[in-house]
């Protein structure tokens, strides 16, 4: 799981929900409070995985496949939209999920497409490091449901889960609409995102400096040449971290040798991880290891499979709960929105009403909408659903004011382009009243 931002509970959804479209149909914008939570886990214990939770669904990192038609790719299976699919003609078709990190996994839950008309043969099998695969199930779909049919099985760790079709009642094609993996979640995923205080690096090529990696913009980088090049995260006071996320530039590409290790002074470093990145996702994968007394962590890489670059887009870090102030993240009311303009039928107003079926939509690169949320208030994440978000991607800058006249920009990135549902996007602590979103155009058109 990734924190998507340093306070411990960010809701996605709930309370008043705003929503708007330049093709935008859902806009959420949390607030903190200064509600300290408290944690009941105990961390240190030697079964890494949470045994008295319940299987419940986990967060999926990465997806691939066997192969897949031009109009139905994996990432359709994983959309949370019933109505998209992934197919691929072929008996012995599979899908392959990657959680990021290993997990107990316990059941496997699966909408098939046609599910009510034909009866699908499969095998479920898991995988630690993504080559060797162990069977942990093998059965039919009952053929007569649309619903998410679960498949369960022992508890089984592992990081990668695959899904081999071995055809069905009517022909040899695989078409899975929706795919979810439920097991327990790891003991580091209940850790929270540490601040960073300061980021210096061996080097950096010139463009590409270190404090790109906590910039929040997945699309700039730290860059720099030669084996053993390294970044060094300051967390300001010793914390105990559990966990560090990274997102590698070119990361579905090429594999990236390095180490992890810690310091309480700056100078003297122990290692606590040396392994490779998977090679197979341009997301943040998580690294866990035993907690770590530490306020300096550095990461080294030593090439990667194409050439001796080291290059990160993104690093957070994560410490234990009792180690870091918390505040809750909470819904926030907008006052009033204003626009740049906007289409007939479709005014700025529309992102206040509550209705997932109306949107404020305008034509023309740079139009913006922005709400006033009152007050001055601290903003840890908004949230976005765009529509037709899951055909094009969007270019947008969100910034902030507490006048609404002079305006800073606090994220400037993409929407993914492959979702119908709420993106979350992740700021550092902004306290601001007005909060204004300016669209560049999408991979489609002007809108």
């Amino acid at each position: 799981m990734i924190n998507l931002t340093k306070f411990a509970s960010c809701r996605p959804w709930g309370g008043n929900q705003l929503e708007l479209c330049v093709s935008l149909i859902i806009f959420l914008v949390l607030i903190s409070t200064n509600t300290f939570v408290q944690s009941s886990l105990t961390f240190g214990q030697t079964d890494p995985f949470i045994s008295s939770k319940a299987c419940s669904k986990l967060t999926v990192n990465g997806i691939t496949a066997s192969g897949a038609d031009a109009l139905h790719p994996p990432s359709h299976a994983i959309d949370q939209n019933i109505n998209t699919r992934w197919s691929n003609l072929g008996l012995g078709s599979w899908l392959q999920i990657d959680l990021g990190q290993e997990k107990a996994v316990c059941s496997v839950g699966i909408n098939w497409h046609r599910g009510n008309e034909r009866t699908n043969s499969f095998i479920i099998s898991i995988s630690k490091d993504g080559k060797t695969f162990t069977n942990v199930y093998s059965g039919k779909s009952d053929g007569a449901s649309l619903t998410e049919q679960n498949y369960n099985f022992q508890p089984n760790t592992g990081r990668f889960i695959k899904v081999i079709v071995n055809g069905n009642t009517q022909n040899t094609w695989v078409s899975i609409s929706e795919l979810k993996i439920y097991g327990y979640k790891t003991l580091s995923e209940s850790c929270v995102k540490s601040p960073i205080s300061k980021v210096t690096a061996s080097s950096s090529q010139v463009g590409f400096p270190p404090s790109n990696v906590v910039d929040n913009n997945l699309n700039t980088i730290w860059s720099n040449y030669g084996v053993g090049s390294y970044i060094e995260l300051d967390l300001g006071t010793s914390k105990n971290i559990c966990s560090v996320d990274i997102a590698w530039y070119k990361g579905n590409q090429r594999q990236n040798n390095f180490v992890i290790s810690t310091s309480l002074d700056g100078k003297s470093y122990k290692t606590v991880l040396s392994t490779k990145s998977s090679g197979s996702t341009l997301s943040f994968e998580t690294y866990a290891f035993p907690d770590k007394l530490a306020r300096y962590m550095k990461i080294t890489v030593n090439g990667n499979t194409l050439n001796n670059y080291a290059s990160l887009s993104e690093i957070r870090v994560q410490v234990s709960p009792s180690d870091q102030s918390q505040n809750q993240c909470v819904d926030a009311s907008a006052q009033n929105v204003e626009t740049s303009g906007s289409q007939a039928g479709f005014p700025g107003s529309n992102l206040l009403d509550d209705n997932l079926n109306t949107r404020w939509s305008n034509n023309g690169v740079g139009s913006w909408i922005q709400l006033d949320l009152g007050t001055s208030k601290n903003i840890c994440s908004i949230n976005i659903a765009w529509y037709k978000g899951n055909e094009r991607q969007n270019n947008f800058v969100i910034s902030a004011s507490n006048d609404g006249l002079k305006f800073s920009n606090v994220l400037s990135t993409k929407s993914n382009g492959s979702t119908l549902n709420a993106e979350k996007y992740n700021i550092a602590d902004t306290n601001a009243r007005y909060l204004r979103i300016t669209v560049n155009g999408n991979t489609q058109n002007s809108y």
